[in-house]
């Protein structure tokens, strides 16, 4: 939330809804914009109740982002594979 001083952001905070992230800035990817929606919840019963799940899911994020890069990496690879092969026929 953005405003001219923090009364004026705590106001916004309590009285209106969060804007999505990806809205805000395209290239953050949906599954950590949902971490940080979840921990700028209302209602504090749908935030983390404590530090350890913010890190659970942000581990899981980082683990799922380095799988995700694998495997664009050998997609890559294979594509690129082929190519060569038929080049050098």
């Amino acid at each position: 939330f953005e405003g001219n001083n923090a009364e004026e952001v705590l106001s916004k905070h309590m009285e209106q809804q969060l804007i999505p992230l990806k809205k805000k800035n395209p290239k953050v990817s949906p599954a950590l914009g949902r971490v940080i929606e979840r921990m700028m919840e209302k209602t504090p019963e749908k935030r983390y109740q404590d530090y350890k799940g913010i890190i659970k899911d942000l581990k899981g994020l980082e683990s799922r982002a380095q799988t995700f890069q694998k495997l664009k990496n050998a997609t890559l690879i294979f594509k690129i594979k082929p190519r060569a092969e038929v080049a050098s026929v």
